[in-house]
Protein backbone atom coordinates (compact mmCIF):
# COMPACT_ATOMS: atom_id res chain seq x y z
CA UNK A 1 0.00 0.00 0.00
CA UNK A 2 1.38 3.40 -0.99
CA UNK A 3 2.18 6.01 1.62
CA UNK A 4 -0.07 9.06 1.69
CA UNK A 5 0.46 12.69 2.61
CA UNK A 6 -2.07 15.48 3.04
CA UNK A 7 -1.15 18.76 1.34
CA UNK A 8 -2.99 21.94 2.33
CA UNK A 9 -3.03 24.47 -0.53
CA UNK A 10 -3.36 28.14 0.48
CA UNK A 11 -3.26 31.26 -1.66
CA UNK A 12 -4.17 29.04 -4.60
CA UNK A 13 -7.53 29.25 -6.37
CA UNK A 14 -9.72 26.87 -8.34
CA UNK A 15 -12.81 29.05 -8.84
CA UNK A 16 -11.90 32.47 -10.18
CA UNK A 17 -12.06 34.45 -13.41
CA UNK A 18 -8.32 35.11 -13.30
CA UNK A 19 -6.83 32.25 -15.29
CA UNK A 20 -3.35 33.21 -14.11
CA UNK A 21 -4.26 32.49 -10.50
CA UNK A 22 -5.87 29.20 -11.53
CA UNK A 23 -2.73 28.33 -13.54
CA UNK A 24 -0.69 28.44 -10.33
CA UNK A 25 -2.97 25.86 -8.71
CA UNK A 26 -2.87 23.56 -11.73
CA UNK A 27 0.91 23.91 -11.84
CA UNK A 28 1.44 23.35 -8.11
CA UNK A 29 -0.53 20.12 -8.26
CA UNK A 30 1.34 19.11 -11.45
CA UNK A 31 4.66 19.53 -9.60
CA UNK A 32 3.47 17.48 -6.63
CA UNK A 33 2.25 14.76 -8.98
CA UNK A 34 5.79 14.60 -10.43
CA UNK A 35 7.09 14.24 -6.88
CA UNK A 36 4.44 11.58 -6.25
CA UNK A 37 5.81 9.50 -9.11
CA UNK A 38 9.39 9.88 -7.89
CA UNK A 39 8.71 9.00 -4.25
CA UNK A 40 5.75 6.66 -4.57
CA UNK A 41 3.64 8.83 -2.27
CA UNK A 42 -0.04 9.57 -2.89
CA UNK A 43 -0.82 13.21 -2.17
CA UNK A 44 -4.26 14.27 -1.00
CA UNK A 45 -4.90 17.96 -1.73
CA UNK A 46 -7.20 20.36 0.05
CA UNK A 47 -7.63 23.82 -1.50
CA UNK A 48 -8.71 26.52 0.93
CA UNK A 49 -10.20 29.61 -0.72
CA UNK A 50 -13.02 32.14 -0.40
CA UNK A 51 -14.92 30.62 -3.32
CA UNK A 52 -14.94 27.03 -4.55
CA UNK A 53 -17.35 25.11 -6.73
CA UNK A 54 -17.13 21.40 -7.39
CA UNK A 55 -17.26 21.84 -11.17
CA UNK A 56 -13.98 23.77 -11.05
CA UNK A 57 -12.32 20.89 -9.22
CA UNK A 58 -13.85 18.43 -11.70
CA UNK A 59 -12.27 20.42 -14.56
CA UNK A 60 -8.90 20.56 -12.83
CA UNK A 61 -8.79 16.82 -12.21
CA UNK A 62 -9.96 16.08 -15.74
CA UNK A 63 -7.39 18.34 -17.39
CA UNK A 64 -4.54 17.13 -15.18
CA UNK A 65 -5.71 13.53 -15.50
CA UNK A 66 -5.74 12.79 -11.78
CA UNK A 67 -8.29 11.04 -9.59
CA UNK A 68 -11.14 13.28 -8.44
CA UNK A 69 -10.84 11.76 -4.98
CA UNK A 70 -7.43 13.37 -4.49
CA UNK A 71 -8.62 16.99 -4.57
CA UNK A 72 -11.04 18.57 -2.12
CA UNK A 73 -12.04 22.15 -1.49
CA UNK A 74 -12.95 24.09 1.63
CA UNK A 75 -14.57 27.52 1.55
CA UNK A 76 -12.85 29.77 4.07
CA UNK A 77 -13.11 33.50 3.45
CA UNK A 78 -11.35 35.31 6.28
CA UNK A 79 -9.20 33.57 8.89
CA UNK A 80 -8.18 36.91 10.38
CA UNK A 81 -11.59 38.41 11.17
CA UNK A 82 -14.10 35.57 11.08
CA UNK A 83 -13.94 33.28 14.13
CA UNK A 84 -15.85 30.47 12.46
CA UNK A 85 -13.53 30.54 9.46
CA UNK A 86 -10.51 30.58 11.76
CA UNK A 87 -11.87 27.64 13.73
CA UNK A 88 -12.53 25.70 10.53
CA UNK A 89 -9.05 26.51 9.21
CA UNK A 90 -7.35 25.48 12.45
CA UNK A 91 -9.24 22.19 12.46
CA UNK A 92 -7.83 21.42 9.00
CA UNK A 93 -4.33 22.49 10.04
CA UNK A 94 -4.29 20.53 13.30
CA UNK A 95 -6.23 17.42 12.34
CA UNK A 96 -5.71 16.94 8.61
CA UNK A 97 -2.70 18.72 7.10
CA UNK A 98 0.73 17.10 7.00
CA UNK A 99 2.31 19.96 5.08
CA UNK A 100 1.12 23.24 3.59
CA UNK A 101 1.94 25.13 0.40
CA UNK A 102 1.16 28.84 0.07
CA UNK A 103 1.57 30.87 -3.14
CA UNK A 104 -0.39 34.00 -2.12
CA UNK A 105 -1.83 34.14 -5.67
CA UNK A 106 1.68 34.74 -6.99
CA UNK A 107 1.91 38.46 -6.27
CA UNK A 108 -0.34 39.20 -3.29
CA UNK A 109 2.28 38.78 -0.53
CA UNK A 110 2.57 42.56 -0.45
CA UNK A 111 0.73 45.56 0.93
CA UNK A 112 0.14 47.23 -2.45
CA UNK A 113 -3.35 45.69 -2.53
CA UNK A 114 -4.23 46.98 0.93
CA UNK A 115 -4.00 45.88 4.56
CA UNK A 116 -7.05 43.57 4.60
CA UNK A 117 -5.84 41.42 1.73
CA UNK A 118 -2.32 41.29 3.14
CA UNK A 119 -3.26 40.33 6.69
CA UNK A 120 -5.83 37.70 5.66
CA UNK A 121 -3.28 35.84 3.55
CA UNK A 122 -0.41 36.33 5.98
CA UNK A 123 -2.38 35.38 9.09
CA UNK A 124 -3.08 31.98 7.51
CA UNK A 125 0.68 31.47 7.13
CA UNK A 126 1.28 32.40 10.77
CA UNK A 127 -1.41 29.98 11.99
CA UNK A 128 0.12 27.14 9.98
CA UNK A 129 3.58 27.85 11.37
CA UNK A 130 2.35 28.32 14.94
CA UNK A 131 0.80 24.85 14.83
CA UNK A 132 3.99 23.20 13.66
CA UNK A 133 2.92 22.33 10.12
CA UNK A 134 5.82 22.60 7.63
CA UNK A 135 5.06 25.51 5.28
CA UNK A 136 6.44 25.78 1.76
CA UNK A 137 6.27 29.35 0.53
CA UNK A 138 6.02 28.58 -3.17
CA UNK A 139 7.78 30.64 -5.87
CA UNK A 140 6.15 34.06 -5.77
CA UNK A 141 6.84 37.79 -5.63
CA UNK A 142 7.74 39.15 -2.19
CA UNK A 143 6.90 42.78 -1.55
CA UNK A 144 6.89 45.59 -1.93
CA UNK A 145 6.16 46.24 1.74
CA UNK A 146 5.59 49.97 2.12
CA UNK A 147 4.49 49.94 5.76
CA UNK A 148 6.57 49.00 8.79
CA UNK A 149 3.86 46.73 10.20
CA UNK A 150 3.44 44.71 7.00
CA UNK A 151 7.20 44.36 6.65
CA UNK A 152 7.45 43.14 10.27
CA UNK A 153 4.64 40.57 9.87
CA UNK A 154 5.89 39.37 6.47
CA UNK A 155 9.37 38.90 7.93
CA UNK A 156 7.97 36.71 10.70
CA UNK A 157 6.01 34.56 8.23
CA UNK A 158 9.03 34.12 5.95
CA UNK A 159 11.48 33.48 8.77
CA UNK A 160 9.40 30.56 10.08
CA UNK A 161 8.71 28.95 6.70
CA UNK A 162 10.02 25.43 6.26
CA UNK A 163 11.05 26.11 2.64
CA UNK A 164 11.32 29.57 1.11
CA UNK A 165 11.19 29.95 -2.67
CA UNK A 166 11.16 33.01 -4.91
CA UNK A 167 10.36 33.41 -8.59
CA UNK A 168 12.94 36.15 -9.15
CA UNK A 169 16.15 37.70 -7.80
CA UNK A 170 14.46 41.02 -6.99
CA UNK A 171 12.21 39.27 -4.47
CA UNK A 172 15.20 37.48 -2.97
CA UNK A 173 16.88 40.87 -2.49
CA UNK A 174 13.71 42.21 -0.82
CA UNK A 175 13.80 39.33 1.67
CA UNK A 176 17.52 39.73 2.36
CA UNK A 177 17.08 43.47 2.92
CA UNK A 178 14.35 42.64 5.45
CA UNK A 179 16.86 40.55 7.38
CA UNK A 180 15.72 37.10 6.26
CA UNK A 181 18.70 34.75 6.57
CA UNK A 182 16.92 31.50 5.63
CA UNK A 183 18.07 29.74 2.46
CA UNK A 184 16.07 31.13 -0.48
CA UNK A 185 15.72 29.05 -3.64
CA UNK A 186 15.22 31.21 -6.73
CA UNK A 187 13.46 29.27 -9.47
CA UNK A 188 10.72 30.69 -11.69
CA UNK A 189 6.96 31.00 -11.72
CA UNK A 190 5.09 27.74 -11.19
CA UNK A 191 2.93 28.45 -14.24
CA UNK A 192 5.84 27.42 -16.46
CA UNK A 193 4.83 23.87 -15.51
CA UNK A 194 1.32 24.31 -16.91
CA UNK A 195 0.67 21.66 -19.59
CA UNK A 196 -0.96 22.52 -22.92
CA UNK A 197 -1.89 21.06 -26.29
CA UNK A 198 0.07 22.69 -29.11
CA UNK A 199 -2.21 24.35 -31.67
CA UNK A 200 -1.58 25.10 -35.34
CA UNK A 201 -3.08 28.18 -36.97
CA UNK A 202 -3.10 29.50 -40.54
CA UNK A 203 0.57 29.65 -41.56
CA UNK A 204 -0.04 31.92 -44.56
CA UNK A 205 -0.51 34.92 -42.23
CA UNK A 206 1.20 36.30 -39.14
CA UNK A 207 -0.99 35.33 -36.18
CA UNK A 208 -0.79 38.00 -33.50
CA UNK A 209 -2.54 37.80 -30.14
CA UNK A 210 -3.22 40.87 -28.02
CA UNK A 211 -4.17 40.34 -24.39
CA UNK A 212 -6.00 43.48 -23.28
CA UNK A 213 -6.11 43.92 -19.51
CA UNK A 214 -9.51 45.05 -18.30
CA UNK A 215 -7.86 46.22 -15.09
CA UNK A 216 -5.47 48.58 -16.89
CA UNK A 217 -8.16 49.63 -19.38
CA UNK A 218 -10.33 50.76 -16.45
CA UNK A 219 -7.52 52.53 -14.58
CA UNK A 220 -7.01 49.87 -11.90
CA UNK A 221 -9.25 49.14 -8.95
CA UNK A 222 -9.41 52.86 -8.15
CA UNK A 223 -10.25 53.63 -11.81
CA UNK A 224 -7.78 56.51 -11.56
CA UNK A 225 -4.49 55.22 -13.02
CA UNK A 226 -3.81 53.20 -9.86
CA UNK A 227 -0.59 51.71 -11.22
CA UNK A 228 0.93 55.01 -12.32
CA UNK A 229 1.13 54.29 -16.03
CA UNK A 230 3.08 56.83 -18.09
CA UNK A 231 0.83 56.18 -21.09
CA UNK A 232 -2.88 56.15 -21.85
CA UNK A 233 -3.42 52.39 -21.95
CA UNK A 234 -6.56 52.54 -24.08
CA UNK A 235 -4.83 54.79 -26.59
CA UNK A 236 -1.83 52.44 -26.79
CA UNK A 237 -4.02 49.40 -27.41
CA UNK A 238 -6.06 51.17 -30.08
CA UNK A 239 -2.92 52.44 -31.83
CA UNK A 240 -1.39 48.95 -31.84
CA UNK A 241 -4.60 47.44 -33.23
CA UNK A 242 -4.93 50.08 -35.95
CA UNK A 243 -1.29 49.75 -37.06
CA UNK A 244 -1.39 45.95 -37.14
CA UNK A 245 -4.77 45.91 -38.88
CA UNK A 246 -3.42 48.08 -41.69
CA UNK A 247 -1.11 45.24 -42.78
CA UNK A 248 -3.10 42.45 -44.51
CA UNK A 249 -0.48 39.84 -43.57
CA UNK A 250 -1.47 40.19 -39.91
CA UNK A 251 -4.32 38.22 -38.37
CA UNK A 252 -5.22 39.65 -34.98
CA UNK A 253 -6.82 37.85 -32.04
CA UNK A 254 -7.96 39.68 -28.91
CA UNK A 255 -7.48 37.43 -25.90
CA UNK A 256 -8.89 37.76 -22.39
CA UNK A 257 -7.03 36.06 -19.53
CA UNK A 258 -9.28 37.34 -16.75
CA UNK A 259 -12.86 36.44 -17.50
CA UNK A 260 -15.47 37.74 -15.09
CA UNK A 261 -19.10 36.70 -14.89
CA UNK A 262 -19.93 40.36 -14.17
CA UNK A 263 -19.61 42.77 -17.10
CA UNK A 264 -19.21 45.58 -14.55
CA UNK A 265 -16.02 44.10 -13.12
CA UNK A 266 -13.01 46.41 -13.57
CA UNK A 267 -10.83 43.30 -13.93
CA UNK A 268 -12.69 41.68 -16.81
CA UNK A 269 -10.54 41.34 -19.93
CA UNK A 270 -13.10 39.51 -22.04
CA UNK A 271 -15.69 42.31 -22.17
CA UNK A 272 -13.08 44.82 -23.37
CA UNK A 273 -11.68 42.35 -25.91
CA UNK A 274 -15.15 41.51 -27.23
CA UNK A 275 -16.12 45.18 -27.68
CA UNK A 276 -12.83 45.97 -29.45
CA UNK A 277 -13.22 42.93 -31.69
CA UNK A 278 -16.71 44.10 -32.68
CA UNK A 279 -15.50 47.66 -33.26
CA UNK A 280 -12.49 46.73 -35.39
CA UNK A 281 -13.80 43.58 -37.06
CA UNK A 282 -11.28 41.29 -35.36
CA UNK A 283 -11.46 37.82 -33.85
CA UNK A 284 -12.08 37.52 -30.13
CA UNK A 285 -10.77 34.39 -28.46
CA UNK A 286 -13.42 32.35 -26.63
CA UNK A 287 -14.14 32.50 -22.91
CA UNK A 288 -11.64 29.91 -21.75
CA UNK A 289 -12.78 27.65 -18.94
CA UNK A 290 -9.30 26.67 -17.80
CA UNK A 291 -5.75 28.04 -18.07
CA UNK A 292 -4.78 24.97 -20.12
CA UNK A 293 -7.36 25.92 -22.76
CA UNK A 294 -5.99 29.47 -22.83
CA UNK A 295 -2.37 28.37 -23.12
CA UNK A 296 -3.23 25.85 -25.83
CA UNK A 297 -4.92 28.59 -27.89
CA UNK A 298 -2.02 30.99 -27.37
CA UNK A 299 0.50 28.31 -28.40
CA UNK A 300 -0.67 28.55 -32.02
CA UNK A 301 0.26 32.23 -32.38
CA UNK A 302 3.39 33.75 -33.91
CA UNK A 303 3.45 36.80 -31.64
CA UNK A 304 1.76 37.57 -28.33
CA UNK A 305 1.44 41.02 -26.75
CA UNK A 306 0.21 40.76 -23.17
CA UNK A 307 -0.52 42.89 -20.12
CA UNK A 308 -1.43 39.97 -17.84
CA UNK A 309 1.78 38.39 -16.58
CA UNK A 310 0.50 34.82 -16.57
CA UNK A 311 -0.79 35.25 -20.10
CA UNK A 312 2.76 36.18 -21.12
CA UNK A 313 4.13 33.21 -19.17
CA UNK A 314 1.75 30.99 -21.14
CA UNK A 315 2.97 32.35 -24.47
CA UNK A 316 6.65 32.37 -23.49
CA UNK A 317 6.60 28.79 -22.22
CA UNK A 318 4.78 27.72 -25.40
CA UNK A 319 7.62 29.17 -27.49
CA UNK A 320 5.65 32.13 -28.88
CA UNK A 321 7.42 35.46 -29.45
CA UNK A 322 6.25 37.39 -26.40
CA UNK A 323 6.03 41.15 -25.79
CA UNK A 324 5.08 41.73 -22.14
CA UNK A 325 3.58 45.14 -21.33
CA UNK A 326 4.59 45.57 -17.69
CA UNK A 327 2.75 47.61 -15.08
CA UNK A 328 4.69 46.37 -12.04
CA UNK A 329 8.16 45.12 -11.14
CA UNK A 330 7.01 41.50 -11.10
CA UNK A 331 7.32 41.37 -14.91
CA UNK A 332 10.89 42.66 -14.91
CA UNK A 333 11.95 40.35 -12.10
CA UNK A 334 10.50 37.28 -13.78
CA UNK A 335 11.80 37.86 -17.31
CA UNK A 336 15.20 39.20 -16.20
CA UNK A 337 15.53 35.89 -14.41
CA UNK A 338 15.30 34.25 -17.86
CA UNK A 339 17.61 36.72 -19.66
CA UNK A 340 14.68 37.94 -21.77
CA UNK A 341 15.09 41.66 -22.60
CA UNK A 342 11.86 42.35 -24.50
CA UNK A 343 9.70 43.57 -21.60
CA UNK A 344 8.17 47.03 -22.18
CA UNK A 345 7.46 49.22 -19.16
CA UNK A 346 4.08 50.96 -19.18
CA UNK A 347 5.16 53.11 -16.23
CA UNK A 348 8.30 54.69 -17.65
CA UNK A 349 7.98 54.68 -21.45
CA UNK A 350 6.35 57.30 -23.65
CA UNK A 351 3.45 56.27 -25.85
CA UNK A 352 5.35 56.87 -29.09
CA UNK A 353 8.39 54.91 -27.92
CA UNK A 354 6.20 52.08 -26.72
CA UNK A 355 4.38 51.72 -30.03
CA UNK A 356 7.65 52.02 -31.98
CA UNK A 357 9.25 49.24 -29.93
CA UNK A 358 6.22 46.99 -30.34
CA UNK A 359 6.38 47.53 -34.11
CA UNK A 360 10.09 46.69 -34.11
CA UNK A 361 9.68 43.58 -31.95
CA UNK A 362 6.88 42.28 -34.18
CA UNK A 363 9.02 42.86 -37.27
CA UNK A 364 11.89 41.00 -35.57
CA UNK A 365 9.66 38.41 -33.91
CA UNK A 366 11.85 35.48 -34.95
CA UNK A 367 14.67 36.98 -32.87
CA UNK A 368 12.34 36.92 -29.86
CA UNK A 369 11.45 33.30 -30.58
CA UNK A 370 15.14 32.40 -30.80
CA UNK A 371 15.81 34.17 -27.51
CA UNK A 372 13.11 32.03 -25.88
CA UNK A 373 14.63 28.87 -27.37
CA UNK A 374 18.06 29.84 -26.04
CA UNK A 375 16.65 30.28 -22.55
CA UNK A 376 15.04 26.84 -22.60
CA UNK A 377 18.01 25.19 -20.89
CA UNK A 378 18.01 27.85 -18.18
CA UNK A 379 14.27 27.43 -17.64
CA UNK A 380 14.60 23.64 -17.59
CA UNK A 381 17.34 23.93 -14.96
CA UNK A 382 15.08 26.06 -12.78
CA UNK A 383 12.21 23.60 -13.20
CA UNK A 384 14.44 20.67 -12.22
CA UNK A 385 15.74 22.65 -9.24
CA UNK A 386 12.17 23.36 -8.14
CA UNK A 387 11.08 19.73 -8.32
CA UNK A 388 14.27 18.54 -6.58
CA UNK A 389 13.72 21.01 -3.73
CA UNK A 390 10.13 19.84 -3.27
CA UNK A 391 11.30 16.20 -3.30
CA UNK A 392 13.82 16.93 -0.52
CA UNK A 393 11.23 18.89 1.45
CA UNK A 394 8.62 16.13 1.21
CA UNK A 395 11.14 13.47 2.23
CA UNK A 396 12.23 15.58 5.21
CA UNK A 397 8.63 15.94 6.40
CA UNK A 398 7.31 12.51 5.47
CA UNK A 399 7.67 11.25 9.03
CA UNK A 400 5.02 13.72 10.21
CA UNK A 401 2.33 12.23 7.96
CA UNK A 402 -1.03 11.69 9.63
CA UNK A 403 -1.58 8.70 7.38
CA UNK A 404 -3.86 10.35 4.85
CA UNK A 405 -6.72 11.07 7.19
Amino acid sequence: MKKTMNVLLCGLLVTNGNLGCIALTYSAISVFQMVSEQLGIVFNYKVVASKIDEQSIDLLCDQLDISRNLVKGEVIKNVYKDRNDRRKFLDIVRNWADVAVDATQGDSFSDIYGWRRFINYTYAKLLIEKNGIPLLLAPQTYGPYKQFRTRFIAKKACKNASLLMSRDEISKDVLRNMGITNPITVVSDMAFFLPYNKQKMNDTVKNIGINVSGLLWNGGYTQNNQFGLSVNYESVIRTIIEELKSNPVNRIYLIGHVISHSVDSVEDDYTVCYKLAEEYGLECAPKFKTPIEAKSFISGLDVFIGSRMHATIASYSAGVATIPLAYSRKFKGLFNNLNYPYVLDLCSTSENDLVDMIDRYIFEYKELTNCILKSKNLLDEKKVMFVDEVVRWVKANEKYSKGGR
